[in-house]
């Protein structure tokens, strides 16, 4: 009888550890959940990723992580700003700031996107990567998604269009497992169908 409620009790507080983890995250860079990923992506200097957050408030955090070739700091994360401002500020190795900023990345992607979906993402990244341009397929979805959002306001264009964009971006190098998860609350994505 005691080792059944200590696993319960083992058990319960797992489950109020992941959802404080999630919170935990958040607080930990200053944002309110839930967190949206506004832009997540790579840069021109072939290596380096920047992004930028928007929590519940509408406050932005950005981040860059510098990965250009034959820099001093290859591989360290900048927060606050984007690298090129100057005012962004390095980041002790380690910092749990990292991490943060990948669980927030991926639980905006598990909340916005089914597992169908995340899917489709992935097989898109995998047709961009072929040789020679990528794969007509994904040319036909990028002018797919271009034509979807087209009516939109400039802003909300730009957010639209590097929505997916972003996903595929924290599918292919934040999520661990690169099996798509459940969506919380499933979304219709019609720049998503390749019909």
């Amino acid at each position: 009888m005691m080792k059944r409620c200590i696993a319960v009790l083992v058990l319960a507080s797992a489950a109020s550890c992941a959802h404080m983890h999630k919170q935990d995250a958040a607080s930990l860079v200053g944002l309110t959940p839930p967190v949206d990923v506004f832009m997540v992506g790579g840069c021109p200097d072939g290596g380096s990723t920047k992004g930028t957050l928007v929590d519940a408030e509408g406050k932005e955090y950005h981040f860059f992580v510098d990965r250009g070739l034959q820099t001093k700091t290859y591989g360290r994360w900048y927060v606050g700003a984007d690298i090129n401002t100057g005012n962004a500020v390095m980041i002790p190795k380690g910092d749990g700031r990292e991490e943060a900023i990948r669980q927030l990345c991926v639980a905006w992607v598990d909340r916005e996107y089914t597992r169908a979906e995340q899917t489709r993402l992935l097989e898109l990244e995998t047709l961009r990567r072929k040789p020679y341009g990528g794969d007509p397929e994904y040319h036909k979805w990028r002018k797919q998604l271009k034509e979807t959002v087209r009516h939109l306001p400039p802003r909300e264009k730009a957010a639209a269009r590097l929505k997916p964009h972003a996903a595929i971006y924290v599918l292919s190098h934040y999520k661990k497992n690169k099996e798509p998860t459940t969506a919380s609350t499933p979304t219709n994505q019609p720049a998503l169908r390749t019909d």
